[in-house]
């Protein structure tokens, strides 16, 4: 846990400590890849420290865009669901992940969401149904968080562990997570 809480502290200070000029110009690149005009979003110095976090943490993480289409996804979260290979999931809507009556839900609740933004499981730690790649049905604690300064394209990260699985781990590494 320490080397952990460590390891985010030096990401989060170099995250403020980041060049300006390095950070306008990938700021700039990002929103040409992304499609976005108005430079909005994270720029790629916050993406790839994210991304680099995300594959090194051993607690299960999935990233969605808006339109709650798979992103990335780490080696733990490959492992809990039951996936071969990331690629498997990567392009993937979240509701893969989820049984139907929930994935269905799943989708209303994301739409308030994006109208209102007001959000009761943001920031929570809560239990939910999940599905594993074969159709087995088991439960997980989610923790979802929102990132990206631009409201119009938020990125969310969804941290996730068995129910019977120890919480002290993942505690520490959705906390620092919040960091970056």
């Amino acid at each position: 846990a320490l080397i952990f809480g460590v390891g985010f502290a030096l990401l989060a200070q170099g995250r403020r400590n980041g060049n300006p000029a390095d950070a306008k110009k990938s700021k700039a690149k990002s929103a040409a890849d992304n499609g976005d005009d108005d430079g909005g979003g994270k720029d790629r110095t916050e993406e790839s420290q994210e991304d680099s976090v995300l594959h090194m943490i051993s607690v299960a993480a999935v990233v969605a865009n808006k339109s709650m289409t798979i992103v990335d996804v780490n080696e733990a979260a490959i492992g809990l669901f039951g996936y071969d290979e990331r690629e498997h999931l990567i392009g993937q809507r979240v509701n893969t992940l989820m049984p139907p009556d929930a994935a269905d839900k799943h989708d209303s609740y994301v739409e308030f969401y994006l109208k209102t933004k007001i959000s009761a499981v943001i920031g929570q730690e809560r239990c939910v149904p999940a599905v594993k790649s074969d159709g087995t049905p088991f439960e997980v604690y989610i923790k979802l968080l929102k990132s990206g300064s631009n409201e119009d394209n938020p990125v969310f990260t969804a941290f996730f562990r068995e129910a019977d699985a120890s919480i002290s781990e993942f505690a520490n590494v959705t906390t620092m997570y919040t960091m970056l």
